[in-house]
């Protein structure tokens, strides 16, 4: 069973890695999770598993950016929400595949196992198409060494894109898609020069 404490434990650890290697950003976080918790409650899905996979899917991002092995994030966070998960008593089996399965899903590498895996997946796809994940990315990519407005552009048009190809529901389509349209706009002018 899954209860507050474990909860508020996991999303203090998730913190904790943000806060120790700024990424993904606080912004884009405290997004995904409330946007998941929204889809969640909307979809009838235990918002409890979707606040732990949404805490756990990038639980190593910023360990692996840090070590220049951002490709292996995922593989990185599943390894470490296994070690964290699995002496838990508290959690049943089923619980624990939901979980592993929303943070090894999250970029489309693998099917959805639940309703509540997808909904993590989509939760993370918001943060990079509402125009507030849109402007934080930008924010974050314009402190790269990228060399132009254009290239900071580029990233983030990739970006979008590659998050559109995953959202798979219907309601959260709807409500993203006039944010991915005028996006799309918007960077053909500005790649237009």
């Amino acid at each position: 069973m899954i209860t507050p404490q474990l909860i508020s434990q996991i999303t203090d650890l998730a913190k904790g890695e943000i806060t120790k290697y700024n990424a993904p950003s606080p912004t884009h976080f405290e997004m995904s999770l409330k946007k998941g918790k929204e889809f969640a409650k909307k979809l009838k899905a235990r918002q409890d598993l979707v606040t732990l996979g949404i805490c756990l899917m990038d639980v190593k991002l910023g360990e692996a950016m840090h070590a220049g092995k951002i490709t292996e994030h995922v593989a990185m966070s599943l390894a470490y929400t296994k070690e964290i998960l699995e002496p838990s008593h508290e959690l049943t089996e089923q619980e624990k595949a939901i979980i592993y399965n929303a943070v090894e899903s999250h970029h489309g590498a693998v099917p959805h196992t639940s309703l509540e895996s997808e909904i993590v997946t989509n939760a993370d796809c918001y943060r990079f198409i509402h125009p507030t994940g849109v402007t934080e990315f930008i924010r974050m990519l314009s402190k790269r060494e990228l060399d132009s407005v254009v290239a900071i552009v580029e990233a983030a048009e990739a970006k979008l894109d590659e998050k559109w190809t995953l959202v798979t529901l219907p309601a959260v389509k709807a409500e993203l898609e006039p944010y991915y349209r005028d996006y799309k706009k918007l960077f053909a002018i500005v790649k237009k020069g």
